[in-house]
């Protein structure tokens, strides 16, 4: 079962990722470059801090959103905007000091506990400032996200039982 719920929430993550992309592709949609680049790399961090506490099947979400979300940083170079300010720069500290915790305790778990941390506080910020300016938002990726994180979360059982 956590094999289909892993892989499953791979697969929405990908088929969330497409209208998003065509509509960046389009220019109906214009990504906020710090935004994407600071999800990358928390999304590497969460992968390979999952790797590290012995996940596979619950390792098909972040993998597949990190490939994707690097993806969009890449196309948000030519087709996005904006730039760095002191909450990127707050949400990089955060994220760099669970690194080191992660490398001096050698607990991966710190790394992904910091990165649930920033990507929260991040999705909230990224969530007002769009309703705040009332900018278009791309509903159907935000909807296949939060589905994606549904079921990965029914993954998680996999690290607490091969922890153990």
């Amino acid at each position: 079962m956590l094999q289909f719920f892993g892989l499953l929430s791979g697969i929405l993550a990908i088929l969330g990722y497409i209208p998003y992309i065509k509509d960046t592709l389009q220019l109906k949609t214009k990504p906020q470059r710090t935004t994407f680049l600071i999800w990358s790399i928390l999304g590497a961090i969460a992968f390979f801090s999952q790797l590290a506490k012995g996940a596979l099947y619950s390792l098909w979400l972040p993998g597949s959103e990190t490939l994707l979300t690097v993806a969009v940083f890449l196309l948000s170079l030519k087709r996005g905007v904006g730039g760095f300010n002191k909450k990127d720069y707050i949400a990089l500290v955060v994220t760099l000091i669970g690194l080191l915790v992660w490398y001096y305790t050698k607990e991966a778990a710190v790394a992904l506990y910091s990165v649930i941390i920033v990507d929260a506080a991040g999705g909230i910020f990224n969530s007002t400032q769009s309703i705040s300016r009332s900018r278009k938002r791309n509903i159907k990726f935000m909807d296949s996200s939060n589905i994606c994180r549904t079921f990965c979360s029914a993954c998680s059982w996999e690290i607490r039982c091969s922890s153990s």
